[in-house]
């Protein structure tokens, strides 16, 4: 059932974001800080409000943490899409485009004109907010992070009751969008809130697979406590990562020219290189069962160049682990429309609108997943991530050792010298 229409504050046009960013006393565009262009995409339906509210409330405490942790001057810049639904599945909007501004003030003020209605047969826009956020103005030089909220997936992925089985009606791809925001160095966070996400076929593997084709990270939560140290985790965790590129970004480049190559042998290379290199590492919990299937979807989705046809991928059922960190854990009856005081204060909401299923009842656990922030010596996964990002990067845009990226390698290592080296 749609929600009534409602009259939403609307998004400030590109001139006027791009006026109040001069107006900033700081983040001028060309500043020798290091730069972090930082975008979150939110899902605004029904379900969402409290990861709204979260945003909300903590956005400049999120900000302050992460110029706190970098220890230096940062030339930071926020946007925002705001997601929906098409007609007739929503009415109201189908995205909202708030582009960069340096101003903390601004964007809560963004924050502030969201609210969470809508949405109508369970998956949602999430491909043309890809689509906004990949357009938005990103500073060449800066760290791109997007960070999706979301607990539905694009449409296309074979969900009963899509009103759009075929694909998003924009006409683009949300896979094929995330190859494109690898290729330009935008990092793609997911953050999926659970168990409202597990209820569809393969929204879990798709989130998976954008945040692995661009060297990001999947964290599923079950509340919207998390979400303050998922962005500063996040934000810091590749701020470290860009450096790094920078430094291998010839040895990368070298490595794809071989014919020969063993991605093993390269990365223990790279492992041997950043021996003792200290680096932000963002760990979060993992709360689902080990599943080949749901590994095996991944694979081909993040090796795709579309949407594969969803008669190729693999259902996988019962994905939620069951413990809790409660000696009584909260059983909840997804096919119940009603939520007690203490179930609704530790969970997310789940869509009111998906299809009911009278069997299907997981445990939502109580401050669940664990979720830490460390600087620790660089992981085996992150020289991964590091590796397979790289690889993108340079491959799709077969970038050339331009003065720009010296500058950038020869600023990092004069840095260095200054800090007496990387702690």
């Amino acid at each position: 059932m749609i929600d009534d229409m409602e009259v939403d504050t609307p998004a400030p046009s590109k001139s006027e974001n791009t006026e109040s960013s001069k107006n900033s006393a700081s983040n001028p565009s060309n500043s020798n800080f290091p730069q972090l262009d930082l975008v979150f995409i939110i899902d605004c339906t029904g379900s969402m409000q409290s990861y709204i509210n979260k945003a909300k409330q903590s956005i400049r405490d999120v900000v302050a943490k992460i110029i706190q942790t970098q220890k230096k001057s940062l030339s930071l810049q926020l946007g925002l899409v705001a997601y929906r639904d098409h007609p007739p599945q929503d009415m109201s909007f189908v995205t909202k485009n708030f582009n960069f501004t340096d101003s903390v003030e601004i964007f809560e003020n963004y924050l502030k004109t969201l609210s969470a209605n809508g949405g109508g047969d369970g998956p949602e826009a999430v491909t043309p907010a890809l689509y906004d956020s990949l357009n938005l103005d990103w500073r060449t030089n800066a760290t791109k992070i997007v960070i999706i909220i979301a607990d539905a997936p694009p449409h296309g992925l074979g969900d009963a009751g899509d009103g759009f089985p075929n694909g998003d009606p924009s006409g683009h791809d949300p896979i094929s969008l995330a190859h494109q925001m690898a290729s330009k160095g935008i990092v793609i966070y997911s953050v999926s809130c659970e168990p409202a996400i597990s209820r569809y076929k393969f929204a879990v593997d798709f989130f998976k697979s954008i945040s692995k084709i661009t060297g990001g990270i999947f964290v599923p939560l079950t509340s919207a406590d998390s979400l303050p140290d998922v962005i500063v985790g996040g934000a810091n965790e590749m701020m470290d990562l860009e450096k790094m590129f920078t430094e291998i970004k010839l040895e990368t480049k070298e490595f794809l020219k071989d014919k020969d190559k063993n991605e093993a042998e390269f990365t223990n290379k790279l492992l041997e290189k950043f021996s003792g290199r200290k680096a932000f590492s963002l760990t979060v919990q993992d709360i689902y069962k080990k599943s080949e299937n749901s590994i095996k979807n991944v694979e081909l989705m993040s090796n795709s160049k579309s949407i594969p046809n969803v008669s190729s991928l693999n259902i996988v059922s019962d994905r939620l682990r069951k413990e809790s960190t409660s000696s009584s854990p909260i059983v909840v009856d997804l096919s119940k429309p009603s939520f007690t005081k203490e179930v609704r204060k530790n969970t997310s909401p789940y869509k009111s609108h998906t299809k009911k299923n009278t069997e299907f009842k997981i445990e939502v656990i109580n401050n669940f997943p664990q979720v830490s922030i460390r600087r620790e010596d660089i992981t085996v996964d992150q020289v991964e991530r590091l590796v397979a990002w790289s690889k993108t990067r340079l491959d799709c845009l077969k970038i050339n050792d331009d003065e720009q990226d010296d500058n950038k390698i020869k600023k990092f290592n004069k840095d260095e010298q200054k800090e007496g080296g990387i702690k």
